[in-house]
């Protein structure tokens, strides 16, 4: 089999697979059978392993080989790959898999007995992913990975169907077919039904895999309940609207950081297509004065350069993760021709006091609001803005980077003059206490519309 492996494929950088438990490995493994590329379970791995408990050879993390020549013998000339995941959704899957009558409390009470377990109990399937990605001792003449990243590619398992494509295309492994499925039920419990306690375990157990792979921490909502005041600045006082109630404050909070992660991928996609956005209105303002959100701000405001917008419908919809969509009167026929040129929307959230005011004409879960500027000889042309129209190139580029909590976004070079043609010379000035209110209302942060599931049964 490894002859014909070596034939089939000749002249071609050999794939390794490290198997991470629980991020598709089995569908991996079962797709390089089909097409002769011995992975996983089905490699003749010849190494032990450096502690006294240890798991199915396949999930041995390669830095746990203990035979003295295993890092020369399996991954000499090799490109290693892995597959990461959502530590959240992980740690669900593992229980699911083990337990065929899921609950809630069952769930949550498995996720409390990870601090009495060891990792490399269950078959290694609690291991932290950052183990499977560790440089290994150095030593003289011996391959070495930088921490989680270096030669490894990284797929992730949120996107793992087009994230698996290109990695065999990138090294000219010209396969028509697709990964196939497994475990595929209908899920009794998810990530949502993890209590705050859970959350905090998760969190501090596989720390280094929300840093080292770049999936954000969930902030528990025992974090908000004493938190009315948030002060970014030192000269903000952010109490609310007395509209909103102690559970409106937290399903924004909870809001915010889901928009956050959706800010983040938009930027990737950006950054990696080299297509041309900035943030505008009160993103602006929360990035400039607050380093983040606006604490009462509830959706995203950011412009494209019009001559890149095709280049971005081209690619969007297949880099986003797959709880989000790009919505424009091209992909939702409910969608007005006029007016804001397209939204990026999470499909498990909504924006609940405008849905019961009626507002059910199309999609409405949390937004990134996108709009188009346009320029010609020099002069820009803001599409949702007159007021800045008259805002030449050389107050918009070159861009300039600035902090939105813990990632990097662009704006504007001189978005202050931007801000105060938008919004008067007091535009950093705090709101009035009964003002501080997002004008799209009360949101829910993690339930989708209920008119959704009906309206847009394609995306559920």
């Amino acid at each position: 089999m490894y002859k014909r492996l070596k034939e089939t494929y000749k002249n071609k950088p050999e794939l390794f697979f490290i198997h991470i438990p629980k991020n598709a490995g089995t569908s991996i493994e079962d797709f390089g059978k089909k097409h002769n590329l011995i992975w996983g379970r089905f490699y003749k791995f010849d190494v032990g392993c450096n502690k006294k408990s240890c798991c199915s050879r396949w999930h041995i993390p390669p830095k746990d080989f203990i035979n003295d020549m295993g890092w020369n013998i399996y991954f000499k000339d090799k490109i290693p790959f892995a597959v990461v995941r959502n530590p959240y959704t992980r740690i669900v899957s593992e229980y699911l898999y083990s337990n065929k009558e899921p609950t809630i409390e069952g769930l949550n009470l498995f996720v409390e007995s990870i601090i009495n377990k060891k990792g490399y109990q269950n078959d290694c399937h609690l291991l932290p992913q950052s183990e499977y990605t560790q440089a290994p001792l150095i030593k003289e003449n011996q391959i070495v990975w930088k921490q989680s990243r270096g030669e490894i590619e990284i797929l992730r398992f949120e996107n793992i169907d087009q994230d698996f494509k290109e990695l065999l295309k990138k090294y000219n492994y010209h396969i028509d077919d697709t990964l196939p499925k497994h475990n595929t039920r209908a899920k009794k419990v998810t990530m949502d039904d993890l209590t705050p306690s859970s959350i905090r375990i998760i969190n501090k157990f596989y720390d280094n895999d929300f840093v080292n792979f770049g999936y954000d921490k969930i902030i528990s909502r025992e974090s908000f309940t004493l938190d009315t005041h948030c002060t970014p600045n030192d000269f903000f006082d952010c109490e609310y609207s007395n509209k909103l109630s102690q559970e409106d404050i937290i399903q924004l909070k909870l809001g915010q950081k889901k928009m956050s992660r959706m800010l983040k991928e938009f930027d990737r996609i950006c950054r990696k297509y080299n297509i041309r956005y900035f943030l505008v209105g009160g993103s602006l303002i929360g990035a400039l004065a607050y380093k983040g959100w606006i604490p009462w701000d509830s959706d995203i405001d950011l412009e494209i350069h019009e001559d890149d917008y095709q280049k971005f419908k081209d690619v969007i919809q297949k880099e986003l993760p797959k709880e989000m969509w790009f919505q424009n009167h091209e992909t939702d026929k409910n969608y007005p021709k006029t007016g804001i040129i397209g939204k990026i929307r999470d499909l498990n959230s909504c924006y609940i006091e405008y849905t019961n005011n009626g507002g059910k004409s199309w999609h409405n879960g949390l937004q990134i609001d996108i709009n188009l500027v346009n320029i010609i000889n020099n002069k820009v042309s803001f599409t949702d803005s007159e007021n800045n129209n008259h805002i030449n190139i050389n107050d918009i580029f070159p861009l300039r980077e600035v902090d939105f909590e813990d990632f990097k976004v662009f704006v504007m070079k001189n978005s202050e003059k931007y801000l105060t043609n938008k919004y008067g010379k007091d535009w950093i000035h705090v709101l009035p206490k009964e003002k501080r209110i997002a004008h799209e209302g009360k949101i829910l942060a993690n339930k989708t519309c209920d008119f959704h599931y009906t309206k847009y049964p394609h995306l559920y």
